[in-house]
Order: C-alpha cells, then structure tokens, then sequence
C-alpha cells in the first residue's frame, strides 16, 4: 500500500569561503540510519506518529488506494503529495503533526510530484491537465489542459511554469508526434 512516512534528519554541509554562496547541499548520512518500527493499524488519511529507538519522533499516513506514489514536495511546514497512478486526489499534509490540511479531488488522474513556489502548488496529471492551487488552502487557481498523455513534473522559475506535452491534438492538431515546451505565468 501507498504510506508516506516522514521523519529525516539531514546535515547540511557548510560551504568554505573559498566556495560560492548558493544553497547549501543537503548531505545524507546513511550509516546514522536506524529501522523504524511502524504502527501496524494504519486508517486511511490518519496520521499516526512514532518515536524511533534512538529518540527521533515522526509519523506514518496510508494514502487511499494503495497506488504508487510521485515524490512528495515540502513548503512551509507542509507535505504535498498525489493520491498515485490512477487517483483523482492531491493531499497536503502538516509536516509536524501529518494532520490532513486540505485533499482536492482532480478533473484527471495520476497527480505527479509538485513543484511549490510563491505560495502556489503546480503539478500535473497522467491524463494531461496542468494544475496549479493555492498551498495555504488547496483551492485550484487554473489549470490547462496541455495533450496526453503527460508524463513528466512541471518545472517553475521566477514566476514562470515550464511544461512539454505532446502535440498534434487540441493544442497543435498540425503537428502529429510532436512535442512542445510550454512557459506559462504561475
């Protein structure tokens, strides 16, 4: 089934003065990994928490359905996460406590891994639609259906979503077996 467990610890390698200043790399060390024990009743959209061996506090949410899931994205507190291949629901998450925040119900399937900028959540879906919502409350700003199917995660710079979609159906019937690079305004 499709759980989604959150509880990392990362350092952060700090970079000399020789080094230019951008972000800082996240550096994982896996030999401080510890198995984690999970909860074995799990109710669908129920966050459950748990404290690892060495202290380390977290929590585990079974996604409805079961179905693979895209790689969640993290913003300002919260989890941002696609039902999976197959599903119609994008979910956001409290990171701290997995408390469901807000669930859309999407016009297509298959929610892909979002991108999260400037307080908005883009992904899009298997199907072909775009979607971009307001992360603070989930409502839908738009979306655009771009052709089918899709099968990548937008992009998004300074204000700006990137997207490639097939051509030669509603947006470009001309151009059959071909694909477009799309830059739209968040």
């Amino acid at each position: 089934p499709a759980v989604l467990v959150f509880a990392a610890t990362m350092a952060l390698e700090t970079p000399s003065s020789t080094q230019p200043q951008g972000p800082k790399a996240a550096k994982l060390d896996l030999s401080r990994a510890v198995a984690v024990q999970l909860p074995a009743t799990l109710q669908d959209g129920r966050a459950i928490p748990f404290r690892t061996a060495d202290g380390r506090e977290g929590w585990v949410v079974r996604l409805p359905g079961g179905r693979p899931i895209a790689t969640p994205a993290y913003a300002d507190g919260r989890i941002f996460v696609g039902g999976g291949y197959g599903s119609r629901e994008f979910f956001a998450f409290d990171a701290d406590t997995g408390a469901l925040v807000w669930k859309i119900a999407t016009s297509d399937d298959g929610p892909t891994a979002a991108v999260v900028e400037q307080g908005k959540v883009v992904f899009s879906t298997e199907s072909c639609t775009l979607i971009v919502t307001d992360a603070k409350t989930g409502k839908i700003i738009w979306q655009k259906w771009l052709g089918d199917p899709l099968m990548s995660q937008p992009a998004v710079d300074k204000g700006r979503v990137f997207m490639a979609y097939p051509g030669g159906q509603r947006s470009h019937p001309e151009k059959p077996g071909s694909h477009w690079l799309v830059s739209l305004d968040l």
